[in-house]
């Protein structure tokens, strides 16, 4: 089904205790080549106790044209702080960043150039490796709808590639608080069940590799 609109996208971004790389993660979405499309950048401090939240006051100071919008609450762990973002999000889409990653510099385009064209995909993320990824014993090279099976055998793709859309909350609902591990995991599962779930194979994040996407904050 083809799309002909131009939606927004809501980016969201917890932190926590993250002042030494939160403007990093700020500019790689400054310098994005479709940073026209973002509606805004919803931060949320999840009960910080170093400086992270004055570096984002900051760093809004210092970019007023950027729709950056920091939240304050107790600490309640990272499936609260990306909920909190989520439910006054006014994006048509979703796009979760991690205070600690970044995103290349084309990673909204090409996500957009997809979903802006296609309507019936939900959920898109990307690949944050160079190597070639495989599923059922070939090579995926192109736009690949994945499906339970393939999620269960390999989590992907990483949170900071996810984007999806908004409407779908009203099924898939929020991430759950109560799960410390594989929060993530658990939360797109949902959108394989309930829409659909593609992957593009194509690195367009930089993650901490130095800790496990399995729930690490």
């Amino acid at each position: 089904m083809i799309n002909n609109s131009k939606d927004t996208v809501s980016v969201i971004i917890p932190i926590y205790n993250a002042e030494k790389t939160i403007e990093i993660a700020l500019n790689s979405i400054k310098i994005q080549s479709a940073v026209d499309r973002i509606e805004e950048i919803i931060v949320i401090n999840d009960g910080s106790s170093d400086t992270s939240e004055q570096k984002v006051k900051d760093y809004i100071k210092r970019n007023p044209d950027l729709p950056i919008k920091l939240i304050k609450q107790k600490n309640k762990g990272v499936s609260a702080a990306r909920n909190a973002g989520l439910k006054i999000a006014k994006g048509n889409l979703i796009a979760l960043l991690d205070a600690d990653d970044i995103w290349l510099e084309k990673k909204l385009e090409k996500q957009l150039n997809i979903l802006d064209t296609y309507s019936d995909i939900v959920f898109l993320g990307t690949s944050c490796k160079d190597k070639i990824f495989k599923r059922k014993g070939r090579k995926i090279t192109k736009l690949y709808r994945a499906d339970l099976y393939d999620i269960f055998w390999s989590f992907f793709p990483v949170t900071p590639s996810v984007m999806f859309r908004k409407y779908a909350l009203e099924k898939v609902g929020y991430f759950d608080e109560s799960q410390k591990y594989c929060e993530d995991i658990n939360y797109y599962l949902r959108f394989c069940i309930y829409y659909n779930y593609y992957y593009l194979p194509e690195k367009l994040v930089l993650i901490d590799y130095k800790k496990q996407y399995f729930g690490e904050y």
